[in-house]
């Protein structure tokens, strides 16, 4: 995979990736639907908790999702045992 640049880029990438619509992902954090708008149009800066939320709930690593480092996804053996 490319390097993705922007954090706007990337939260959207997370999105698509899992062939969600905006709006569902929204919710699954906790948030509106116009706010994840803002953020993957680069309109709005996600703070850290969001951040954090879509992290802890998708499986995505928080280094890849505020720097671009790394890999996208949390290894399944990972993921695994922060669900328990």
């Amino acid at each position: 995979m490319s390097v993705i640049k922007n954090i706007n880029e990337r939260i959207k990438a997370v999105r698509e990736k899992l062939d969600l619509r905006q709006k569902v992902m929204a919710k699954s954090i906790g948030i509106s639907q116009g706010y994840w708008s803002d953020i993957e149009h680069g309109r709005r800066i996600p703070s850290d908790t969001v951040l954090i939320a879509l992290a802890n709930r998708w499986a995505i690593k928080l280094d890849w999702l505020m720097y671009g480092r790394g890999e996208m996804e949390v290894p399944p053996m990972v993921a695994e045992e922060k669900a328990v």
